[in-house]
């Protein structure tokens, strides 16, 4: 088993990130709009706010090229020099980026890790925290078999994931296939771009079948779930035994099942839409600077 002992982030262009010195000490700030009372002032900037947000969509898209997007399961995913490349033209500033403790875990499956990376980004003033998260028993590096992993991996994939995340909340970016075939000119395509396919079977020791659907479907929930609680395995598994729980007929009460591994397939799909509900309100509060 390979042990990252460098940065694995020294191979990336670190030119857009905030001296350590610089930012440490300033507070998480968040700053609201003071809204206009009358009515056509209030439509006049709605309409701006708007056009705002498309342009700043558009610029993201016009600044990447096809090699920094990954048709990830058929949605695109920027890598990490997209995100770099996004980062610069809106000057926004990534600072505070550390590893948090790796969380060493261990179930009927066998031991498997946990990679979180938290940091803020700044833009224009406003200042949004996120974390980025990666497990050996991802769907495209891991594997049950902890002595398989290469860790350097899992630890460069919490990095990229930490960065698409904070440069997706600070802009308020969310993208489609077809709006960025538009904009690019179908330059930028899921043909075009790099596709990860994940490896064949069930690496994760999940219940239920092993169509590709629901093993898509049970990792989503999962990376939901730890997104929502914000990478904390404990409050994860609280989270997941409360949703799944349910009453009979009788009122018996039932208990639910801390782990997404545990739940069947009929309940996944009966508490995906609950999990997917709490994750997009906690993305609209983050854009609102909650």
């Amino acid at each position: 088993m390979y042990t990252p002992k460098d940065n694995p982030g020294e191979d990336f262009d670190q030119g857009f990130l905030v001296p350590q010195d610089r930012l440490n000490d300033k507070p998480v700030e968040y700053h609201s709009t003071k809204l206009p009372q009358n009515p056509d002032e209030m439509e006049k900037w709605a309409t701006n706010y708007l056009s705002t947000e498309v342009i700043v969509k558009r610029l993201s898209v016009m600044v990447t090229t096809p090699r920094q997007w990954i048709n990830q399961n058929d949605e695109p995913y920027l890598n990490t020099k997209g995100c770099i490349a996004i980062a610069k033209a809106f000057h926004l500033q990534i600072h505070d980026v550390e590893d948090l403790p790796i969380e060493k875990l261990i179930d009927d499956q066998g031991e498997f890790w946990i990679y979180r990376k938290r940091g803020r980004a700044t833009f224009q003033g406003y200042t949004v925290p996120e974390i980025g998260i990666a497990s050996t028993r991802d769907k495209l590096f891991g594997s049950n078999n902890l002595s398989e992993v290469d860790l350097v991996n899992i630890e460069k994939k919490a990095h990229t994931n930490l960065m698409n995340r904070l440069i997706k909340a600070a802009l308020g970016l969310d993208f489609t296939w077809e709006e960025i075939e538009e904009v690019s000119k179908k330059k930028i395509n899921q043909e075009a771009c790099t596709r990860f396919k994940y490896k064949k079977g069930d690496k994760s020791g999940k219940t239920g079948t092993n169509s590709k659907e629901m093993i898509d479907k049970r990792e989503e929930m999962r990376t939901m779930i730890l997104q929502i609680t914000n990478g904390d395995i404990n409050a994860a598994r609280s989270y997941c035994e409360e949703i799944t729980s349910y009453k009979m007929k009788d009122g018996t009460e039932v208990k639910g099942k801390s782990r997404v591994d545990e739940l069947s397939d009929a309940q996944v799909n009966f508490n995906f839409d609950k999990v997917l509900k709490d994750y997009t309100q906690i993305q609209k509060d983050i854009k609102r600077g909650k």
